[in-house]
């Protein structure tokens, strides 16, 4: 990453480290964890000499000025605080089930829904989620990841609590608008919980472990709460669903006012106006450019993807509004790469990290798409009820921590690349048993072996994912990885 301007002309001429670069000591990981806290600053450690030697990155001036955080004092307050933080993810996938497993329950509630209004019910909340998580990190660089955390899980508690009341609207439109503010809640507070944890944990084993555990919840936040949802739905009202969502939000943002550390917020303006040498606009600071295209982008084509199995690919705006979303995307690169503060260095793209990322990308894609398509083949083809669909994915979570642990404990002995070909294997055969199925087959043959496959394949790139890049990026993009 470049250094910033003002930086660029005040450098130690002999190691060309910008002067306001804190003090290098070369530490090792028995170092750093030989009194059982981590230490305030640590390095890359992978084992070689060389490494030891390499000066500290400089620090691009629009991320903060944040110094690492202590972890809790207590095991008390750190399971607290690890509780949390890994709600973000947990939450996550539970506003994705919210509207899965029940959307033909919700759908009843309005006269004339059709198919293509069911499916915006999930699409509305995943649209949102996937394109405000890319300049949530940077507004918490700037404003604090505690406090984007905490203002996250609020936003998502309100527009939870709309949605609940939306059933006595006259038509779906307010469920799916609420469906998709509740998109932005969540995309607001998961980059912010993985800078949070990245700032909070030195690289060492224990990082290792709190990174999977964190990666463990996406999964089981569908499986567990889905069982609730699914209940709730069939057995007692589906707004109640969305109004205890409300709370355990607004729960967890009290909560993380008290167990998160404050030191994760930046300092007073002055004082960072003063550490940075002057005042920047907001707008380079923001990338106000980039998050204009690449948000417009990425939200013009999940919605034509959406769209076009209502509409058809046959008609135009459907595949207007694509190539526009591609060319916004490609106006979103060449912004970046002139951008002083890019959200996205065109660094990320090359290399491993390149690869990395897409890998988790397709990862996610083919996790979203089964999870969809089993519940629409269980429901519709099959004739099972929510709850029923539920109780037979109930062998993933279990599948998913044998997983966890497993790369927690390949992390430190196997390649990072092993362990994400080992991921993608699992989607490829869970996506092809789930795409095989025939209907009349029974359950044990196919959809059994794949809610066993599907969740290792989720977990193990979870945790693979989030803890190889932090060790690539360290804290200066930890917000990218989500």
């Amino acid at each position: 990453m470049m250094a910033p301007l003002h930086a660029s002309r005040h450098r130690d001429r002999d190691n060309d480290i910008p002067l306001e670069s804190p003090p290098y000591t070369p530490r090792s990981r028995s170092d750093t964890e030989k009194d059982g806290r981590p230490d305030e600053v640590e390095d890359d450690d992978d084992g070689s000499d060389e490494n030891a030697l390499r000066p500290p990155r400089p620090v691009s001036l629009a991320i903060s000025t944040h110094s690492m955080a202590k972890r809790p004092e207590s095991l008390l307050h750190e399971a607290c605080f690890l509780f949390v933080v890994s709600m973000a993810q947990f939450l996550g996938q539970t506003g994705l089930a919210l509207s899965i497993i029940t959307a033909h329950i919700i759908g009843r509630s309005w006269e004339h829904v059709s198919d293509g209004q069911l499916s915006w019910f999930a699409a509305s909340f995943s649209l949102t989620n996937s394109t405000f998580i890319l300049v949530a990190g940077r507004l918490g660089d700037l404003y604090g990841h505690r406090r984007l955390f905490i203002a996250g899980f609020f936003w998502y508690g309100l527009w939870s609590l709309l949605a609940g009341f939306s059933v006595y609207s006259t038509s779906t439109t307010f469920f799916i608008c609420c469906r998709a503010f509740q998109g932005i809640g969540a995309g607001l507070v998961l980059p912010n919980a993985v800078a949070i944890l990245g700032r909070t944990y030195p690289p060492g084993r224990r990082k290792e472990l709190v990174f999977s555990l964190f990666g463990a919840t996406a999964p089981a936040g569908f499986n567990v709460a889905g069982i609730f949802i699914a209940l709730l739905a069939q057995r007692v009202w589906w707004p109640w669903s969305y109004w205890i969502m409300a709370i355990f939000c607004f729960s967890l943002a009290v909560a993380g006012i008290f167990v998160i550390p404050r030191a994760l917020d930046p300092p007073p303006r002055r004082e960072t106006l003063a550490k940075q040498g002057g005042r920047f606009d907001f707008i380079d600071r923001i990338d106000m450019p980039g998050a204009f295209f690449g948000i417009t982008g990425l939200a013009l084509i999940n919605f034509a993807w959406n769209q076009a199995p209502i509409a058809g690919w046959s008609n135009p705006y459907v595949y207007v509004l694509l190539i526009v979303g591609f060319l916004f995307l490609a106006g979103f690169g060449v912004v970046e790469s002139k951008a002083k503060f890019p959200l996205i260095p065109t660094s990320v793209f090359t290399g491993d990290l390149g690869w990395t990322l897409s890998c988790i990308a397709a990862g996610w894609a083919s996790f979203g798409i089964g999870l969809y398509y089993y519940y629409q083949f269980m429901e519709v083809i099959k004739g099972d009820e929510p709850l029923l669909a539920v109780g037979k994915w109930a062998p993933a979570p279990i599948m998913g921590v044998i997983a966890g642990l497993t790369t927690a404990y390949l992390l430190s002995r196997v390649s990072p690349s092993v362990i994400m070909f080992m991921a993608m294997c699992g989607f490829l055969i869970a996506a092809t048993l789930l795409a095989t199925t025939p209907v009349d087959q029974t359950y044990w043959a196919q959809v059994f072996v794949m809610t066993l496959i599907y969740p290792f394949g989720m977990y193990v790139e979870e945790a693979s994912h989030l803890s190889y890049p932090l060790k690539v990026m360290q804290n200066e993009r930890t917000n990218l990885i989500s």
